[in-house]
């Protein structure tokens, strides 16, 4: 198991929800606790697993 490419979402909202198969791995945030606003980022990456020597990208975990 490992972790794929880092993406990066902005213009969050407090109830901001990632797809499925995917990790929190950071946060940006412009020094409010708020979490709103186009300066907040939130950074996230997708599961993955190897399998037959080719890595798949978790649609959920």
């Amino acid at each position: 198991v490992r972790l794929g490419p880092q993406a990066i979402s902005g213009g969050l909202w407090r109830d901001y929800q990632l797809g499925g198969g995917n990790v929190v791995t950071g946060f940006h945030t412009d020094g409010s606790w708020e979490m709103e606003g186009d300066d907040d980022k939130v950074y996230y990456r997708p599961v993955q697993f190897l399998v037959g020597g080719t890595w798949i990208t978790a649609s959920s975990v």
